[in-house]
C-alpha cells in the first residue's frame, strides 16, 4: 500500500465526540527503524494496524483505506460540496496545475478538497496532516448534522447513497 498519512479515528457515541490522530508517512517505526510508509508497503494493512495500535494505545476495531481520489468521489456523491475554512492562503504553482485557495471559509467540491489536502509548495507536512484531519472531521460532522434532521426519509436516502458510494469505490479500488 502507498501511504500518505494514517489517521486513527475514535468516536465516542455517548459524548458524540470524534478524535483524530495523524501519523505521517515519514514517522519512524521504532521496531523496524524504518519510516511508516515503507513498513506499510511491506506489511500491508495488518502490520500498519499493529503499528498504529502500539503508537496510539488504541484498539483498532475497524479500518478504512482511502485514496485521495476516493475521498473526492465520496464527497461529490454524498455531500456535493463541503464548507472548508482554509487557515492561510495556498498558492502552489506545480507543473501542469496551479492550486490556489484564499484564506477563509469556502464551499469546495471533492476535487478541490483533494487539491487542498495535497498542496505542497506553500504548505508544510503538518499543515497537510491538519488539512486531512480537518476534512475527515468536516465529513463526519456533516453526516451527523444531516442524520439529526427530523426527516427519516432523507436519512434513509443519505445512508443508501453512502452504502452505494462505498460499494462503487470498493469496486474501483479507491476504498478498502
Amino acid at each position: 500500500i502507498n501511504v500518505d498519512a494514517v489517521v486513527a479515528a475514535s468516536y465516542l457515541r455517548q459524548d458524540n465526540a470524534l478524535s483524530l490522530i495523524s501519523l505521517h508517512r515519514d514517522t519512524l517505526v521504532p521496531e523496524t527503524g524504518e519510516e511508516l510508509m515503507k513498513v506499510a508497503q511491506k506489511g500491508g494493512i495488518p502490520l500498519t494496524k499493529t503499528i498504529v495500535e502500539k503508537s496510539t494505545g488504541l484498539s483498532m476495531d475497524y479500518y478504512v483505506k482511502l485514496t485521495f481520489k476516493g475521498v473526492a468521489k465520496f464527497i461529490d456523491r454524498v455531500f456535493g460540496t463541503l464548507e472548508v475554512d482554509v487557515p492561510q492562503e495556498i498558492d502552489d504553482k506545480q507543473p501542469g496545475t496551479h492550486i490556489y485557495f484564499p484564506a477563509g471559509k469556502q464551499r469546495m467540491n471533492g476535487e478541490q478538497i483533494q487539491l487542498y489536502m495535497r498542496s505542497r509548495e506553500t504548505t508544510s507536512v503538518e499543515r497537510r496532516n491538519t488539512a486531512q484531519q480537518q476534512v475527515l472531521e468536516i465529513m463526519m460532522n456533516e453526516m451527523m448534522a444531516r442524520l439529526k434532521t427530523n426527516n427519516p426519509l432523507q436519512n434513509i436516502q443519505m445512508l443508501n447513497n453512502i452504502k452505494t458510494t462505498i460499494a462503487e469505490l470498493t469496486k474501483s479500488g479507491d476504498i478498502e
